[in-house]
């Protein structure tokens, strides 16, 4: 049995990490661990016009607050086994630490916690978690109400066959179809083996689906249980997955970036699909990535 390991901090977007978090522990069968720092909500607790406070009181409130909201889950969702985790330091280095030592098999964070701008779509918090996650983490948002499938964006490289596998189990373990979708483009066809260089003249959308449906075929196999829909538009691979993100439960990717200072750095393509997804956004780190320093 695993463990799901869930940021917390009252937030709104925390509160959808964890509806999210505690309805893939059920499907899974995983045991769910929930994280709070009780030193970076502290200015969301102390009144406004107190110069001095007692740490001790703080940590107190937080940590009250975080056993009911834990014993409340608790008694929804019964089959689960739910543990707590309160604790004073950075947040994101917290929940990193403790998907570490619980060996997680998934991390799951709010899109902005308590403390961000009011404009911001993605926190600095989730920004760092999804950079240095050793596994698939789940950035939280409403699921739009006509949501059903999962939407992945892959190609035929490794970290593309990497999303497409893990976006088929997660289609399966909900019951819901699988939309696969392989964006190119004119200079930068899409080939078995992901983008070649071009341009290649008369590349064509319908050679594309063919190619995506290949790698489909490929990398899931016989799929009689799984209903799979494969889409290769033209258009930049961030802009249409956004586009219709609106109609799925869970987006999937998997970023194809360079490690730079030891740690995964999110692409322009990547953070867009994080700061502008209309529904929740899994990450899954690439093959390779073995996670980094911290």
């Amino acid at each position: 049995m695993s463990t799901i390991v869930i940021g917390y901090d009252g937030s709104k977007g925390a509160s959808e990490a964890l509806q999210i978090g505690v309805a893939e522990a059920e499907r899974r069968g995983d045991d769910v661990l929930v994280v709070q720092s009780w030193t970076e909500p502290a200015f969301g607790v102390v009144p406004i016009g107190v110069g001095w406070f007692d740490p001790s009181e703080i940590a107190e409130v937080v940590g009250s607050e975080l056993r009911q909201t834990v014993a409340d889950l608790s008694e929804e969702h019964r089959g689960v086994a739910f543990a707590l985790d309160l604790v004073a330091g950075r947040a994101d280095r917290e929940i990193l630490d403790a998907a570490d030592r619980t060996d997680a098999s998934l991390i799951v964070v709010g899109s902005r916690g308590r403390g961000g701008f009011a404009g911001l779509l993605l926190g600095s918090v989730s920004h760092d978690v999804v950079a240095y996650a050793r596994v698939p983490v789940i950035v939280a948002r409403s699921i739009p109400v006509e949501a059903s499938d999962v939407l992945v964006g892959f190609d035929g490289t490794p970290e593309g066959r990497r999303a497409l596998s893990w976006a088929a189990a997660e289609a399966r373990s909900r019951g819901v179809p699988l939309h696969g979708l392989m964006a190119w483009g004119h200079h930068e066809p899409q080939g078995l083996q992901g983008p070649e260089q071009g341009p290649i003249a008369g590349y064509s959308t319908e050679q594309a689906v063919d190619i995506g449906q290949r790698i489909a075929s490929e990398v899931l196999g016989p799929t009689a249980d799984l209903e799979v829909r494969v889409e290769a538009p033209c258009d930049l691979p961030a802009r249409a997955l956004v586009d219709r993100s609106d109609r799925a439960s869970l987006l999937v990717i998997c970023p194809r970036e360079e490690s730079r200072h030891h740690h995964l750095r999110p692409s322009s393509a990547s953070l867009q699909v994080l700061h502008h997804a209309a529904c929740p956004v899994a990450i899954v780190p690439p093959p390779t990535e073995q996670g980094a320093e911290r």
